[in-house]
């Protein structure tokens, strides 16, 4: 028995210490596996870049359209644009035509002698071949009636003494 016992050591012994040398490198199957988890976090990288390059560009519309909603406030407010409802109308910087339109509308106030005025602007895109009705920015504001004048001086009125 103990022949027995000692020629199964002997067996697994041999077998687990072959003449062959180890292993260096890699087999295929782990080479295969590395090049699908690369190409999986490529992917998703890819997809990262696109999302963030595309809310950049709407990001960047976005100030656009404030600057220009703004500005049009600013002069309606200032009376430089007459506060009457306009339809779609292209808007004009200092230095010509711009991408940018603009529309004025009169909306419902519960306040006497206010007014409120909305402009909506959206960026017109001249490679489009069918233009698109949506609006980029919309701002409300209320402001006091420009019919009323308060915003001219009284006259002077001539004393007779001086």
């Amino acid at each position: 028995m103990d022949q027995i016992a000692r020629g199964m050591t002997m067996l697994s012994s041999a077998s687990y210490h072959s003449s062959r040398p180890p292993r260096l490198g890699l087999s295929l199957l782990e080479v295969v596996l590395a090049l699908a988890i690369l190409g999986f976090a490529a992917a998703y990288l890819a997809q990262a870049m696109r999302l963030a390059t595309n809310n950049a560009i709407q990001a960047q519309k976005l100030t656009e359209a404030e600057i220009v909603v703004e500005s049009v406030m600013n002069q309606v407010i200032a009376g430089v644009i007459p506060s009457d409802p306009v339809t779609w109308t292209p808007y004009s910087t200092s230095l010509g035509q711009s991408e940018w339109m603009y529309q004025i509308q009169n909306v419902p106030t519960e306040v006497e002698n206010m007014i409120g005025l909305q402009v909506a602007v959206r960026k017109v895109d001249p490679t489009a071949a069918i233009a698109s009705n949506e609006v980029d920015l919309y701002v409300n504001r209320w402001i006091i009636d420009p019919t009323l004048e308060l915003d001219v001086l009284p006259a002077e009125e001539e004393t007779g003494s001086y």
